[in-house]
């Protein structure tokens, strides 16, 4: 896997979509590549402020942010990243 791979499955790794073999070998491309390593960083610091966003000290009582809304963030910032 290379790293233009790795990118396009990043997204279905953290949604935990990416079937058994996939996700082995992008692991085994994490363990090789620091820059893809730093991206994956960024993608989860990303969702944990949207996240905290939502469900923080300021946020409504009620309001939590649905799952689709995180993967739609999780496809735009695949495409421009």
């Amino acid at each position: 896997m290379n790293c233009r791979d790795a990118t396009d499955f990043l997204t279905d790794y953290l949604a935990g979509d990416l079937p058994p073999g996939v996700a082995a070998d992008f692991e085994a491309h994490l363990e090789e590549c620091a820059n893809c390593v730093a991206l994956l960083d960024q993608f989860k610091a990303c969702i944990a402020a949207t996240r905290l966003a939502y469900t923080g000290p300021c946020a409504p009582a009620d309001c939590d942010i649905p799952e689709e809304l995180v993967r739609a963030i999780m496809r735009v910032l695949a495409r421009v990243c």
